[in-house]
């Protein structure tokens, strides 16, 4: 065989990775003017649309509206900023809250035998919780009503049935007179003259 007529000799193959076959790829779409899209981002997409979402009440597994607290803390200007954990911290407190006065007016409804919670039982559960009492001591609970009080009524003594009282051995002395400042003012208003007055 003649010189000319020789095949260069093979070379060993090079392996080739995923990053220069993506390179490879996307100078090749450039040249068609197709746009360069990535197969991850592909993937992310669609997993993205298959998550739902999420709104920060359900993630925080709390009742209350989350958005809706942050919207009146902002509208309220209690503070130039407001951080985004802020209004899911105080929608837990408010539905702890709610949820403690509901539980201990419904303890109350359940011992008068009944199945309506109305707003003097509110009253009630506020009153007799010592701590919800001091929170709310300046607040008025329209319709609450005013608390059931019984006062401790003098029972008629018997003789029979009780032991005898001890004397005890004190010394009277003499009564003496206490001084009274409204005795004293009425006295001063009548010895006025009325020529004097206006």
């Amino acid at each position: 065989m003649s010189s000319s007529q020789e095949q260069p000799l093979p070379q060993p193959q090079q392996s080739i990775t995923t990053e220069e076959k993506k390179a490879k790829a996307a100078s090749i779409s450039k040249k068609r003017g197709e746009k360069v899209v990535n197969s991850s981002k592909k993937k992310k997409d669609v997993t993205d649309q298959q998550k739902e979402r999420l709104s920060r009440s359900s993630r925080a597994n709390i009742t209350f509206p989350v958005s809706r607290v942050e919207r009146l803390l902002r509208e309220g200007r209690y503070a130039p900023r407001v951080e985004s954990t802020a209004p899911v911290y105080l929608a837990a407190i408010l539905e702890y809250l709610v949820y403690e006065i509901l539980e201990l007016s419904h303890q109350i409804c359940e011992r008068n035998k009944r199945t309506r919670i109305t707003p003097q039982h509110i009253n009630w559960a506020v009153s007799n919780d010592l701590e919800l009492n001091h929170l709310l001591q300046d607040v008025t609970i329209t319709f609450g009503g005013v608390l059931p009080m019984s006062f401790p009524t003098d029972k008629k003594k018997n003789s029979k049935t009780e032991p005898p009282t001890q004397k005890t051995n004190k010394k009277e002395g003499p009564a003496v007179d206490q001084y009274n400042e409204e005795d004293e003012d009425d006295q001063e208003h009548s010895a006025i003259q009325p020529s004097q007055t206006y």
